[in-house]
């Protein structure tokens, strides 16, 4: 009887891992594995969005140089939306201004990014910080610079495309990260990674001068 329900709590520990482990793939957003013949303009149309959408999700400069086994993060149309609106937009930058009370909150604990107006929460994105060896910077913050794409270098790497750069301290900056789908996880050089579109709707909103807090 005991190795039953020994065996019944596996199961449901099992199960319920499981159940956490598709629940963090969901929020990260699907993933899309180039096969031998495929076309980027072939591939959107799978997905019902178009292929600008996917050539900008994935900071792409050339769309017809995709290869066998590249992972294409795929954004709903909603997403998509987000992106074409802040690449199309000619509005310049902002600066905040004094008690409009926006502020962000990143915890390295939980790889969470809480977006306040206020005392209340407006937007919660799952995040990838920098790792054990590579830390991201803690303490109080405010976002001083703003680059909708650029390359990004240090030891070892040299990432061209890097979109929706917001720096906060020094090289230390959130942005957008196509080139993995680990959020959840501290990987990264240093900087705060968001999903391309969570990023884009964070630059579209945070003005120069938005405090940010990193603990």
């Amino acid at each position: 009887m005991a190795s039953r329900t020994r065996l019944g709590i596996i199961l449901i520990t099992i199960i319920a891992m499981q159940l956490l482990f598709v629940t963090a793939i969901h929020a990260a957003g699907p993933v899309h594995v180039v096969q031998r013949g495929e076309t980027l303009s072939g591939i959107a149309a799978q997905y019902n969005i178009t292929y600008m959408a996917l050539k900008e999700a994935n900071s792409l400069r050339n769309a017809s140089l995709i290869y066998v086994g590249q992972r294409l993060l795929i954004p709903s149309a909603e997403q998509a939306a987000v992106m074409a609106q802040v690449n199309q937009s000619t509005t310049t930058v902002t600066r905040a201004q004094p008690g409009d009370g926006r502020w962000i909150d990143i915890s390295i604990a939980t790889q969470t990014m809480l977006v306040y107006q206020g005392q209340t929460v407006i937007r919660t994105f799952t995040v990838s910080t920098g790792q054990p060896s590579m830390p991201t910077v803690r303490g109080r913050f405010q976002i001083y610079g703003k680059a909708l794409s650029q390359t990004m270098a240090g030891p070892g790497y040299i990432q061209p495309d890097v979109p929706y750069v917001m720096y906060f301290s020094g090289a230390y900056a959130i942005h957008g990260s196509y080139w993995h789908n680990e959020f959840g996880r501290a990987i990264s050089h240093g900087c705060v990674n968001l999903l391309p579109w969570d990023a884009a709707w964070l630059y579209n909103w945070a003005a120069l001068g938005t405090p940010v807090i990193v603990h």
